[in-house]
């Protein structure tokens, strides 16, 4: 994810500059996002846990009362189950990924 980054700040005025490509641009970075995030969830949080709200970051996330940590991902109720959640997510952004690196290559070919 660092390296897409670094390459949309190297062409970021490029970008700037289309209004089509700024355009191209965001919705690429919404579909990354939405698959970083997830879908909301309304399953209930294991004891101890409650959501909060980042007005800094402008999303939600979940702290640990009991020991003060905090993650942006809901918690999991057993090890077994956060492993295969974070497996299905990796699985999910592939996709997005592959996406992404194919608008941001469209987004360097349009801009030559």
């Amino acid at each position: 994810m660092a390296e897409s980054r670094l390459s949309v700040i190297c062409f970021l005025p490029l970008v700037l500059a289309n209004p089509f490509l700024t355009l191209l641009l965001a919705n690429a970075n919404q579909l990354v996002q939405r698959g970083v995030e997830g879908s909301p969830s309304d399953h209930p949080l294991p004891e101890g846990w409650k959501k909060l709200y980042s007005r800094t970051k402008d999303r939600e996330y979940y702290q640990n009362v009991n020991n003060g940590k905090s993650q942006w991902y809901p918690p999991a109720k057993d090890a077994q189950q956060q492993e295969q959640k974070q497996n299905e997510q990796e699985q999910a952004l592939k996709p997005l990924q592959e996406q992404h690196t194919l608008l941001m290559v469209q987004v360097m070919l349009l801009s030559h």
